[in-house]
């Protein structure tokens, strides 16, 4: 009886170690998936974080790209104006030029 009694005691402190350690086990995998949980909200945070500063990067990429149009086309006009300004100048020192000759080719002809 004595060695029966021995040999629960034996299995019911072998029972309750292995209750324990599964215990522990079970707890540790709980802390794991609370961290894993953890991991996962911060990374979604991240990826709207990311998102934003994505959205806000096109926003001044299409600021940028429309002030650098805004900036070309004031050029492109004043060129296109001072363009026209010295062709029509040419045009009159050209007229001029043809002026003087006349004049000169008339006195020519009025003094033979």
């Amino acid at each position: 009886m004595g060695e029966k009694l021995e040999s629960e005691k034996r299995w019911h402190s072998e029972t309750l170690l292995k209750l324990n350690e599964a215990e522990d086990s079970l707890s540790q995998q709980g802390n794991k998936s609370a961290d894993v949980d953890t991991a996962n909200s911060d990374v979604a945070l991240l990826q709207d974080k990311l998102s934003s500063k994505n959205s806000e990067i096109a926003q001044l990429a299409a600021e940028k790209e429309e002030l650098q149009q805004q900036m070309s086309e004031p050029l492109a006009d004043k060129s296109d104006s001072l363009q026209e300004e010295v062709t029509e100048l040419k045009g009159q020192s050209e007229e001029s030029q043809i002026a003087e000759a006349s004049q000169s080719t008339d006195k020519k002809f009025t003094s033979i």
